[in-house]
């Protein structure tokens, strides 16, 4: 009897965990008024409508989640942007979100892996989107421009959720 009356109690507290943790997931404006800096944990975009995933001849698939207003980044362009990486098997190799700390790089700069680049000019500022990088716009083999990080493996079909948040 002593086990049934603690479960209810113990269901009871990780439900109000999670309802907890849920309602701190907003976002808030960042120094310059943009709503782009989290809260708490990031939650993955979702494709809401699959007609309007663009897929483009080198293999780059772009969904946008929200159109920004800004203009599209030109080569030079400092922008800021937030993102959720995760591979094919459901794990995340790597997230700015939680940090909040945006990764800024300037655009044509040739830091970033191909398709990060792609995209990134694909976008006004302000988009949300979901990005699928094929391994020939990412780190291929591991044997390019751009060395494999720890958690992706060589070959590997990339998935980024990404917040472009600004430029300067």
């Amino acid at each position: 009897m002593r086990l049934t009356t603690k479960f209810p109690i113990a269901l009871s507290a990780l439900l109000l965990m999670v309802a907890l943790f849920h309602t701190g997931c907003g976002r808030k404006a960042d120094s310059n008024g943009n709503d782009g800096a989290p809260t708490a944990a990031f939650r993955p975009y979702t494709i809401q409508d699959s007609s309007k995933i663009i897929t483009y001849p080198d293999g780059l698939q772009l969904y946008v989640a929200k159109a920004g207003p800004g203009d599209y980044p030109a080569n030079g362009t400092h922008v800021r942007m937030h993102y959720y990486g995760v591979l094919d098997d459901g794990t995340v190799f790597d997230e700015s979100f939680s940090r909040e700390e945006p990764l800024q790089f300037n655009v044509g700069s040739n830091t970033m892996i191909d398709g990060i680049e792609l995209a990134v000019r694909k976008l006004r500022l302000g988009s949300q989107a979901i990005v699928i990088i094929p391994p020939t716009l990412g780190y291929g083999d591991g044997k390019g421009k751009h060395p494999l990080p720890p958690k992706i493996p060589a070959n590997a079909r990339l998935t980024f959720h990404i917040d472009l948040i600004g430029s300067f």
